[in-house]
């Protein structure tokens, strides 16, 4: 169609506005109409041919739907006669076979009933041979007899209502028991002596027999067997006696293995599934076990230390050997058992057969037909599912003895540590205090109680017990090795006031301590003994963890032990360096006694100077390594220049006054001493460096040289700024000294920039300025540091904070001074300035240097705890 009359949004408002848009376009209004007209004449044509076409078309579809119907209609009147056919056809078939099923069912009746009565005939014929067999006492013969019987019995379990059977289940159990009292009534004529080859065997086909009547028969004769054999051990090992001592358990033992061995021939008549030996060994540990306990409840408090001992060496002994003989024997295997054949029957068709053509049944044709049945394998399971049996064959003979006498161990832990008392005083009473040999730098007492520990611990686990007696030890170890370091710390040299520490103080002499080489030398051997003793008990530890048994390892501690020896490593460093402060105490006396405003001008050194770097030089080869180790050193160093550094400070100001000449000589000896301190320290580790070299070589190490000479330089280095920082406090002062009177204030700000007038006051009274220039320059000073007058009573300098063992101050660089270092100094030199208002108070410096000392043993106590974790090495003399 044209003009788009068929689109559904068609307006024909529009479409005739849009055809005549004005009054000249009506002329053509009639011409469109007509085409109109001819368009809706052709519309009428079109529609009434589709709807001739649509009619044609439903007659079409009503005669193929026609034509189906009758087409379906056949198709169901064919199926309906198949239906019909196939009926017919299977009532024919099942006229044709019911004779044939008919016949079937009495073939399989009659096969059952044949079955049936040919068991009935071969057990009614077993059942009389084996009542032969038994008249005739022919055991072996009644063995293979009631195996086939019983067997052939169980097909008529469940036809016990009728007579024939239930008659025959009478005569079984008859002979069963006639062939069990005949059986054990032959056993009763073994003896003590082994029976000739002919009796064995006799009681061999018992044995036979008793197995095939069942498990209760078994156990009964087992039973008579072990009774018979303890009764003969109570008889000759009892409770009372002499048989009945500690010491003479072992003979309990010893005849039993002799028992066991020297009856091989009659234990060997048993079949080995019986398990008889091991039965024998459990009831004789169970009867033991009993009568030792009794033993020992009647010597309650006098127990016999070395009878005990040997009695539990002997039964630890003894239960290895039972253990060693049963515990590893094979377990039963079980083999792949064989499919049972259909109605449970016993027989196979091959045996169907052989049955055909042999209708008489005889002894051997039993034998032959049921002995595949009554195999070795069938026995085992039989005896693995009786529970007797599986109990005998689980049985575990560690500690099935032992643990009876650990409740009377304590007598041998009371003796044990009479006797380690005893030796450890011989030790250190033959000591002499000397190094035991050049490599290894300690005293020979020492290796001797590790000697000792070693030796007992070996005994006691190998030998005694790995439990609670195990764990006890360990606690004796523990106190003996605290005795000895209380017998150390008595050797170490006191004060004067009879202590091993206290507080170095100027002035004061209670704390001195005199120490030769010879007392050094003996410091340093019982700190190197003390530190090998705590790596000996750390091994001690490991090694009684492996030894005891899982549920006794969280017993073990010997914390106690190692802080015993802790401490006496803190005293001796405390004793060794109080001892040194001692001596460089007397160069602090020299240096407060001389004139210094006398000086006029400087030399080399002064006798103060000159007996103080002594001291250091002499003190060197004595701790150097690997007399002192090497953290033992280093936290030594470091203590002293901390400790002598503010007592040299005070002295410094007990020295005025101080002329400028005297202030340069003090400079001068200041850097001698420096010197003097950083050379004891780089000296020490050049030689633990070659210590170390040495020992690497010898033990063909290479890896670690470089190492440890890295750690030494490092530490070193930081000794070096720590040194420069605690004596730079006393040098600045003395650069304050040695200016002139007009630029000392200059100088004072220059380096004290943060110190208060009162710093300032006490330096110029160290100079010996007058009272009426001290106001001049006081005034001067005060114009000059107005801004700051805030600050006059601040304590500038912080003191160096206590050492960590084994820990150097940090620095920010591990190899060289940063820059401003020396500005630094001179910062920490005018923060200690202010520390001069505190050393008026003598009472206040005491009690900071003791609580300073008091966490300086706290805190080396806890580090040396936790230094190392070694093994404890079973090697004698072993280098630490």
């Amino acid at each position: 169609m044209s003009g788009g009359f068929d689109d559904p949004s068609f307006d024909s408002v529009e479409y005739i506005n849009g055809r005549f848009p004005n009054e000249d376009s009506l002329e053509s209004l009639d011409r469109c109409i007509e085409s109109l007209h001819v368009e809706i004449r052709h519309v009428d044509a079109e529609i009434l041919d589709a709807v001739r076409r649509q009619s044609q078309s439903g007659r079409d579809a009503r005669e193929a739907l026609h034509a189906a119907h009758v087409t379906i209609h056949k198709a169901m009147e064919q199926i309906v006669a198949m239906k019909r056919m196939s009926a017919e056809s299977q009532g024919m078939v099942e006229e044709v076979c019911k004779d044939i099923r008919q016949l079937d069912t009495a073939k399989k009746n009659l096969s059952v009933a044949i079955a049936a009565l040919r068991r009935l005939a071969m057990l009614v014929d077993a059942v009389d041979q084996l009542q032969v067999a038994a008249e005739q006492r022919d055991f072996r013969n009644a063995g293979n007899l009631m195996g086939a019987v019983k067997q052939l019995y169980g097909y008529f379990e469940s036809y016990t209502n009728i007579a024939k059977i239930a008659e025959l289940r009478g005569r079984i159990y008859a002979l069963e028991k006639s062939l069990r009292t005949a059986s054990l009534r032959e056993f009763e004529l073994l003896g003590e002596d082994v029976p000739p080859p002919q009796v064995l065997e006799s009681l061999k086909a018992c044995c036979v027999v008793t197995g095939a009547i069942g498990n209760s028969a078994r156990d009964e004769l087992i039973d008579i067997i072990c009774r018979r054999e303890m009764s003969m051990y109570t008889q000759i090992f009892g409770t009372v006696g002499e048989t009945a001592k500690l010491e003479r358990t072992v003979n309990r033992y010893k005849w039993f293995i002799r028992r066991l061995d020297g009856r091989r021939a009659i234990w060997g008549i048993f079949p080995e599934e019986w398990r008889v030996t091991q039965l024998l060994a459990v009831t004789f540990c169970s009867i033991t076990k009993s009568e030792l306990a009794e033993i020992l409840g009647g010597m309650e408090g006098r127990i016999d230390v070395e009878g005990l001992l040997k009695a539990v060496e002997a039964t630890h002994v003894f239960e290895e050997e039972m253990a060693r003989r049963f515990d590893t024997m094979d377990e039963y295997q079980e083999e792949e058992e064989e499919d049972d054949q259909e109605g449970n029957s016993f027989l196979t068709s091959e045996e169907n057969e052989r049955m055909k053509r042999h209708s008489k049944t005889s002894t051997d044709a039993i034998r032959k037909k049921y002995a595949s049945h009554v195999t070795n394998q069938e026995r085992k399971r039989a005896l693995m599912e009786d529970a007797a049996a599986a109990a005998v064959k689980h049985a575990v003979f560690k500690n099935s003895i032992s643990p009876v006498f650990q409740p009377y161990m304590y007598a041998y832990i009371d003796d044990i540590t009479e006797t380690l008392s005893k030796r450890l005083e011989s030790f250190v009473g033959s000591e002499t205090w000397m190094q035991m040999s050049d490599d290894q730098p300690i005293f020979r007492s020492s290796d001797s109680i590790t000697s000792m520990v070693r030796e007992e611990l070996k005994h006691c686990s190998a030998k005694l017990s790995r439990g609670e007696t195990l764990v006890e030890l360990g606690k004796t170890f523990s106190k003996m090795y605290q005795s000895y370091a209380g017998m150390l710390m008595v050797k170490l040299p006191k004060t004067a006031s009879g202590a091993t520490a206290a507080v170095a103080v100027v002035g004061n002499t209670s704390w001195h301590i005199t120490l030769t080489e010879e007392s050094i030398r003996m410091i340093c051997l019982m700190i190197s003994t003390c530190d090998h003793c705590v790596l000996m008990i750390q091994q001690l530890e490991n090694a009684l963890v492996k030894r005891l048994d899982p549920e006794f390892k969280d017993s073990v501690d010997f914390s106690e032990a190692e802080d015993a020896f802790n401490n006496v490593i803190t005293q001796s460093l405390s004793v060794m360096l109080l001892g040194i402060e001692t001596q460089m105490d007397v160069t602090l006396a020299t240096l407060m006694r001389k004139n210094w405003q006398a000086f006029d001008m400087t030399g080399d050194q002064s006798d103060f100077a000159q007996t103080a770097c002594s001291v250091l030089r002499n003190l060197g080869p004595q701790i150097w390594p690997p007399r002192l180790s090497q953290l033992y050193f280093n936290f030594f160093c470091d203590k002293l220049i901390r400790s002598f550094a503010p007592r040299l400070f005070d002295a410094v100001f007990k020295c005025g006054p101080i002329s400028q000449a005297g202030g340069q000589q003090l400079r001068l000896d200041l850097e001698a001493l420096r010197s003097a301190f950083i050379t004891l320290a780089k000296e020490g580790s050049v030689t633990q460096a070659a210590h170390q070299d040495v020992e690497q070589d010898m033990e063909g190490v290479t890896g670690k040289s470089k190492q440890s000479s890295h750690k030494a330089k490092s530490w070193v280095e930081g000794f070096v700024m720590d040194v420069t920082t605690a004596l730079g406090t006393t040098e600045a002062v003395l650069k304050v000294v040695v200016s002139p009177i007009d630029t000392v204030v200059d100088t004072f700000v220059e380096i004290m920039p943060g110190a208060s007038q009162v710093d300032l006051q006490h330096i110029l009274e160290l100079m010996g300025v007058r009272k009426s220039d001290m106001v001049n320059v006081l005034e001067d000073f005060a114009k000059k540091t107005v801004s700051r007058q805030d600050q006059s009573s601040q304590t500038i300098v912080k003191p160096l904070p206590a050492p960590t063992f084994g820990q150097q101050i940090p620095t920010s660089s591990p190899f060289s001074l940063p820059p401003g270092a020396a500005a630094k100094a001179s910062a920490a030199a005018q923060d200690m300035a202010s520390h001069i208002s505190r050393i008026r108070s003598t009472a206040n410096a005491r009690i900071s240097a003791v609580a300073a000392s008091d966490s300086m043993r706290e805190t080396m106590g806890r580090t040396l705890g936790a230094m190392k974790s070694l093994r404890f090495n079973s090697t004698p003399n072993q280098k630490e």
